[in-house]
């Protein structure tokens, strides 16, 4: 999570849950919240741990708990509830450039093929694609061309790296790069591994690329 702000933007989405889903209209009535721990000013809630969420609201005691109530009247940020409602939440909570950070500094270490969840470290196929362009001094629209017995070299290592990264599935893959069917992609991919295993030179290129694909300073 990118900071304090983001960190209060999620407690407040938690808290406010009853009063999106119209249970309560007022957050002070429903009672199977820890807000009624932050807002209490009895030794009850003392297992709760609240006070660095309260100390980030204020220094002075006093004022924690009414800049708290505050902030927790005011309505939820788009950004949040966009990431926040979907089925699927997502890893990460903050800006472009602490995901890109986050990504670079763990993906090495915490990749596990048996941890789908790992994948989120990855970089995604926008990113990849930016970087092939990059590398091949290209315009991304390149990567979604196919000739019959043409072979595109920036395309399909593009599509490798993508099924490498990401794990992506050939459907995916196929609709990323414009590829007729998913047998194409499994075709590329067979295709490049085999390309690195009888071409040193080649090998070195694509192993490149990857190491740039993990790079988030690159600027384009």
């Amino acid at each position: 999570m990118d900071g304090d702000s983001y960190l209060l933007q999620l407690l407040r989405y938690i808290h406010r849950n009853p009063i999106r889903a119209k249970i309560v209209k007022n957050l002070n009535d429903f009672e199977w919240s820890s807000h009624q721990g932050y807002i209490s000013k009895t030794n009850d809630w003392d297992w709760l741990y609240k006070d660095f969420i309260l100390s980030i609201f204020s220094n002075n005691k006093k004022n924690q708990l009414i800049e708290y109530n505050e902030y927790m009247g005011l309505e939820d940020k788009e950004e949040v509830l966009t990431i926040l409602d979907s089925k699927k939440w997502s890893s990460f909570l903050g800006s472009d450039e602490f995901i890109l950070t986050m990504k670079e500094k763990y993906y090495v270490n915490k990749r596990d093929k048996e941890v789908p969840e790992s994948y989120n470290l990855s970089p995604d196929v926008s990113w990849i694609k930016e970087v092939v362009c990059k590398y091949y001094d290209l315009d991304s629209s390149s990567l979604c061309i196919s000739k019959r017995r043409v072979f595109n070299e920036p395309r399909n290592v593009a599509v490798y790296l993508s099924r490498y990264f990401t794990n992506s599935t050939l459907e995916q893959l196929g609709e990323d790069f414009n590829l007729n069917t998913h047998s194409a992609a499994s075709n590329i991919i067979t295709g490049i591994k085999k390309l690195k295993k009888n071409s040193l030179k080649f090998n070195k290129k694509v192993e490149e690329v990857k190491k740039l694909c993990l790079k988030c300073q690159i600027k384009t």
